[in-house]
């Protein structure tokens, strides 16, 4: 993983130490401003090091992390981020919290939903629920019969296509 990144984010410090150091070695005697530049240099490797080794960390980190929203997405909801270091821990508890929470919320909905279905279902009503676009979302069997339609041929269909009747169209216009 070359990420132009990794050492950006220690070029800043990189820069104020050696610029201290330099600034430094102006105000010191003659004799030990060599080995105050060369302390200054291994300073700035070492914080250039450090800043590597960091970022990498965090690179990896934020890696996993997009290859758990990716899983997710595509449909694997047990998915989980695996425990990492101390200073990810809350950020990978938190997440997994995040993901269940979600998780129980999708089974809740379907739930729901299977509910609302069988209560559609065995209504002697004719109900048929629109979307904002005024396509057909959901309908029950009586309103099928009553309408001379098939359930799947209603479904994403606009209103006007299902219902074929003007004033019935102008009612849900109201």
């Amino acid at each position: 993983m070359r990420d132009p990144i990794s050492w950006r984010a220690s070029l800043p410090f990189a820069v104020i130490a050696l610029g201290v150091m330099v600034g430094l070695a102006l105000y010191v005697p003659a004799e030990i401003r060599l080995a105050v530049l060369v302390v200054a240099v291994v300073q700035v490797c070492l914080i250039v090091a450090v800043g590597l080794v960091m970022s990498r960390r965090t690179l990896r980190a934020m890696a996993r992390v997009v290859e758990v929203m990716r899983r997710l997405s595509n449909g694997e909801a047990t998915v989980r981020l695996a425990p990492g270091r101390r200073a990810t821990h809350a950020f990978v508890n938190t997440f997994n919290e995040m993901v269940a929470q979600f998780q129980e919320r999708l089974i809740r909905a379907a739930r729901e939903r299977d509910e609302m279905a069988a209560v559609l279902e065995h209504m002697t009503d004719g109900v048929l629920i629109v979307d904002d676009a005024g396509r057909v979302q959901l309908m029950n069997n009586a309103a099928a019969r009553l309408l001379g339609v098939t359930i799947s041929e209603a479904m994403g269909q606009s209103f006007a296509q299902v219902v074929r009747d003007h004033n019935l169209i102008e009612a849900l216009q109201v």
